[in-house]
């Protein structure tokens, strides 16, 4: 995509937002530069005593998790609905949260030890809002650049680009904005951090704050290349638990990470779960949201199966690249879905011999799902006029 590609298929409001998060970024920035040049302390450090629990308390809740998402998993079958899985998660980090915090009371944890000394709301949400202004925009930017190496996978991204009725908003905001940061900020800040840094005590609780980072980084592998700009994320909120004492301010900063990520998605469904894909937009596609496979469907006869299936909305995923065949021959789109229940991989340009031969059949492509025996593909001509390979 060429620079001036890129700024005429920008809706406004991104820009503007944009620009906001930049500022924002730099007017926080400013301000720990300028507590670290009068030797402040960027966050003030609360005393806290090392965790009652161990290493085998924390393999413990590892494998907690993994035996619920595996018996949910079974539970559902082999294609579970986005919206099944996704209600599925929520209740798997809510009820081993609360087993795994009723466990560790059991082993002598207090309020302190658990992440929670005290609420303290006002402190806490002021720390999340300047770090959330710290980092979102270069998260952000990281990950759209990213995002144009590996396309993003993620069943939220496939979910609120198939459906937009008010049951999958509401199971994607549960998901994403209240389950995720609570159990995540819960195991990976203070269940791992605490053991890291009683197991690994040092200065300023960097080995235990760089592991459990990492850890959360990884823990995200499979969502295209997402653990790389996680990891900074980590970092900032481990820091933000280790001077604090408390994953409240944690859980706030991750949460509003996650709203606005779905706010973006929710408000142009061509973008990316990380909230930006300018990147990878279909230039075509204008600032509508959905790119022209869906009407290409449609118009080849089998748009009612796919709509059927789940699948037609999905075209809102990124057109990869745009290419052109020979001279008598139109353009040829080509573009892969997520690789979900509700996957189809469509033609690459060198897969389109060019249009059906006079008085052949009309274009009706055949789609079957990703895996089968026979490919899933089919080409448009002008992403508009479909016709057979």
């Amino acid at each position: 995509m060429t620079f001036d590609q890129l700024f005429t298929t920008v809706p406004d409001w991104l820009i503007w937002a944009g620009a906001i998060a930049v500022t924002s970024c730099l007017a926080a920035a400013a301000v720990v530069l300028h507590r670290l040049r009068w030797g402040l302390p960027v966050i003030e450090s609360v005393p806290q005593q090392p965790v009652p629990w161990d290493g085998g308390d924390v393999l413990l809740v590892l494998i907690s998790y993994v035996a619920a998402a595996t018996l949910a998993a079974t539970t559902l079958g082999r294609q579970p609905t986005l919206q099944a899985s996704l209600a599925a998660n929520v209740l798997i980090n809510a009820a081993v949260t609360l087993i795994t915090t009723a466990w560790l009371i059991q082993r002598g944890a207090c309020r302190a030890d658990l992440g929670v000394p005290s609420l303290r709301l006002r402190r806490s949400l002021g720390l999340a809002v300047v770090g959330l202004a710290l980092v979102l925009a270069p998260l952000l930017a990281m990950a759209a650049a990213l995002n144009a190496i590996v396309t993003y996978d993620h069943p939220v991204v496939a979910l609120l680009g198939a459906e937009r009725d008010p049951w999958s908003v509401i199971v994607v905001v549960l998901a994403a904005v209240v389950a995720a940061p609570v159990a995540e900020e819960f195991f990976f800040r203070r269940i791992l951090l605490g053991w890291l840094d009683k197991r690994f005590p040092s200065r300023g609780g960097t080995v235990a704050i760089t592991a459990s980072a990492a850890a959360f980084a990884l823990a995200h592998q499979g969502q295209g290349l997402a653990y790389l700009p996680l990891f900074p994320l980590g970092i900032v909120l481990g820091f933000m638990a280790h001077r604090t004492g408390s994953i409240v301010p944690c859980i706030l900063l991750h949460a509003l990470f996650n709203a606005v990520s779905v706010g973006l998605l929710l408000a142009d469904p061509g973008l990316t779960a990380a909230g930006s894909s300018l990147l990878g937009r279909n230039p075509r596609a204008g600032t509508g949201g959905f790119s022209s496979e869906t009407a290409l469907a449609r118009e080849a006869g089998g748009g009612e199966n796919l709509l059927a299936a789940g699948c037609g909305p999905l075209a809102s995923s990124r057109i990869r690249h745009t290419c052109h065949v020979p001279a008598h021959f139109p353009p040829v789109c080509s573009t892969r879905l997520p690789t979900l229940p509700c996957a189809w991989r469509f033609a690459s340009c060198s897969r389109c011999p060019g249009p059906p031969a006079s008085g052949g059949p009309a274009a009706s492509p055949t789609c079957s799902p990703t895996g089968s025996a026979s490919a899933a593909t089919w080409c448009g001509a002008t992403c508009g006029s479909p016709f057979p390979t």
